[in-house]
């Protein structure tokens, strides 16, 4: 299954929570950036890389963030998806 627009809008909201809001973060416009840069990506991958920017980060993550923390996500399901 893929990234949908308000799982980007709840990841937001939970980031908003638990980091102070940069003034970038507040535009309405937030959200639908997220959801064009990462719709097709996997939920599984993208609940994971951004549980691992809650976790490691100390600001408010911005999109190469979560790109950084998916990296690997993404390459171990690559390779567990092509293994024989």
């Amino acid at each position: 299954m893929k990234v949908t627009q308000e799982l980007v809008e709840q990841t937001l909201s939970r980031f908003a929570v638990l980091f102070p809001l940069p003034e970038h973060s507040k535009t309405p416009e937030l959200s639908s950036i997220w959801y064009g840069l990462f719709h097709d990506m996997e939920v599984e991958v993208f609940a994971e890389a951004c549980r691992e920017c809650a976790t490691k980060l100390h600001a408010f993550p911005v999109p190469a963030d979560v790109e950084r923390f998916s990296q690997p996500l993404r390459i171990s399901k690559y390779l567990a998806a092509h293994k024989k």
